[in-house]
């Protein structure tokens, strides 16, 4: 009961946490377009292509160093659609010319994020299984201390119950109400 009810506390927090988080990268993602697209709208046709490709280029380098799967996604996104438009860029006779090398990058991006998702997920699964273990620790060392509470409990309700019957046998009377004891000697 414990464990279900702290697993689904667990997953609530995820949950919202994930919640706010795609939020702001939403609102970032925004921000990040308008401003692009305001820089981009005053460059000359070259500038807007140099920009592009160093952009796409920066973002090639940074890839391998992600491990955050939305992250990865985002970039791998944008160097595609950079890379789309580079291409769009060229000239008809500089396309047929340049097709492998835009290929070859798309499918070298492709290959990078497939192995940073398959590690990611790999870790992902490591750091759960710790956390079970230490979940199932913690339930463990919990069921002990209660364990050990309840036969602390046991004992006390036995000494109670010889004492009580020690007053009953040496016909010493109770008055729960009042807290005292009538007639006999109390011995233990």
């Amino acid at each position: 009961m414990l464990a279900q009810a702290l697993a689904t506390h667990k997953q609530a927090a995820y949950e919202f946490a994930m919640a706010i988080q795609a939020i702001g990268q939403s609102i970032n993602q925004s921000v990040e377009e308008q401003t692009r697209y305001f820089a981009e709208s005053v460059m000359t046709r070259q500038e807007l292509v140099r920009a592009q490709r160093d952009e796409r280029d920066e973002l090639r380098k940074l890839l391998p160093t992600l491990t955050d799967p939305q992250r990865i996604e985002e970039t791998v996104a944008r160097i595609l659609e950079l890379n789309r438009l580079l291409f769009d860029a060229l000239p008809e006779e500089e396309r047929k010319k340049q097709v492998e090398d835009y290929t070859r990058i798309a499918d070298n991006v492709g290959e990078k994020a497939g192995a940073l998702l398959d590690e990611a997920l790999a870790n992902a699964a490591e750091t759960q299984d710790r956390l079970n273990a230490e979940l199932d620790r913690l339930l463990a060392d919990a069921a002990t201390s209660f364990q050990s509470s309840a036969g602390t409990m046991s004992s006390a309700a036995g000494n109670f119950a010889i004492w009580v019957n020690r007053l009953l046998t040496q016909g010493i009377q109770v008055d729960v109400n009042s807290g005292g004891a009538t007639g006999g000697e109390l011995v233990f």
